[in-house]
């Protein structure tokens, strides 16, 4: 298991999680570039037990601009509100997804427009600490959790948004995608997309505390 933090009154954590549209018909989970994201949702928990900041950053549109700026935006956020050190990124699956689809797509997008976004995720990355909660899960329970399954484990609350009488879930993204990409998506479409993709981050908080020793081992 990989050794999560000693719970630190001085760390501040954040939690990243990407909302995505698959680019081909068959999709592998593993394959970065089968992904391009449209909304990045980020928490700021400026220290243990506070109450996290969580907001869900969206693409206005669906060009290349768009996209570089989204992740510009991320960058910055994080940016502002991070200290010197001690910083801690939670993701659920980021090792395998999220941030081989981020380091993946801004790639691309500098190729097509000459920025430098690449090199500041890479610089934000290098000066923070990554803690995947689904890796201690795995080796806990001898097989792969979903988040859903780790907060009943934990009896963590999460929101449950729906849509048209209907709970939202992943499957719901791509088509929400494309009318929030194309100025299409009424206040109440947006609003379900918002609290879905904030239900993925807001819980990481506390499942890391969970999941994190108390004390050393002796």
């Amino acid at each position: 298991m990989p050794d999560l933090n000693l719970l630190d009154s001085t760390e501040t954590r954040f939690a990243l999680d990407l909302e995505t549209i698959p680019q081909v018909d068959d999709p592998d989970f593993q394959t970065p570039e089968h992904w391009i994201p449209f909304c990045v949702t980020l928490g700021f928990q400026p220290e243990p037990g506070a109450e996290p900041e969580v907001d869900v950053l969206f693409r206005d549109t669906d060009t290349i601009k768009s996209e570089r700026d989204l992740y510009m935006r991320t960058i910055d956020w994080i940016a502002d509100r991070a200290p010197i050190e001690n910083v801690t990124i939670i993701t659920y699956n980021g090792v395998s997804y999220d941030i081989p689809i981020l380091r993946h797509r801004t790639s691309v997008v500098d190729e097509q427009t000459g920025s430098n976004t690449r090199t500041r995720l890479d610089i934000l990355l290098d000066v923070c600490r990554h803690e995947d909660l689904i890796l201690p899960l795995k080796d806990q329970h001898d097989r792969w959790v979903s988040l859903d399954e780790a907060l009943n484990i934990h009896w963590i609350d999460s929101d449950s948004p729906t849509w048209g009488g209907e709970e939202v879930t992943g499957a719901d993204m791509p088509d929400m995608a494309q009318d929030i990409m194309t100025g299409d998506a009424s206040d109440d479409l947006l609003k379900a997309v918002y609290r879905y993709a904030a239900s993925d981050v807001a819980p990481l908080f506390e499942l890391y505390d969970e999941l994190s020793p108390t004390t050393p081992d002796q």
